[in-house]
């Protein structure tokens, strides 16, 4: 299973990629996008590349669990992704995943760290 991690931002999407029969999942260069319309073209332009059968959305609740404005952004994001039938998607939530360590790409980095508790979650 091919199963691709996105961590959605307004300006710069995270982006990880793992295919479960190898488990070693690794980063993917972080979409840079200036509309919805580009973000989601990046997305499905991932998926198709990659061959996915299941992407991880990350969910960055409030403290009090409740969902606020990105949490909304995000899900219209999703809503709007005209996934091909045969692909799933889930959200995890994402307030204690910020990465711990300074990287280069810290999108690509938080989207592994999404991926990786997917991953602990299912397994």
């Amino acid at each position: 299973m091919n199963i691709l991690a996105l961590d959605i931002g307004q300006k710069r999407t995270g982006a990880s990629f793992v295919d479960t029969s190898h488990n070693v999942p690794v980063p993917l260069p972080t979409i840079h996008h200036t509309s919805r319309n580009t973000c989601i073209t990046s997305i499905i332009k991932l998926i198709n590349e990659r061959s996915i059968d299941h992407v991880v959305i990350g969910m960055p609740y409030l403290l009090s669990g409740a969902e606020g404005k990105q949490a909304r952004y995000i899900r219209g994001i999703v809503r709007d992704i005209p996934f091909p039938k045969h692909i799933s998607y889930s959200y995890i939530d994402e307030r204690y995943s910020s990465p711990r360590e300074k990287s280069l790409d810290a999108d690509a980095e938080a989207a592994l760290v999404l991926l990786q508790m997917y991953l602990d979650k299912n397994s």
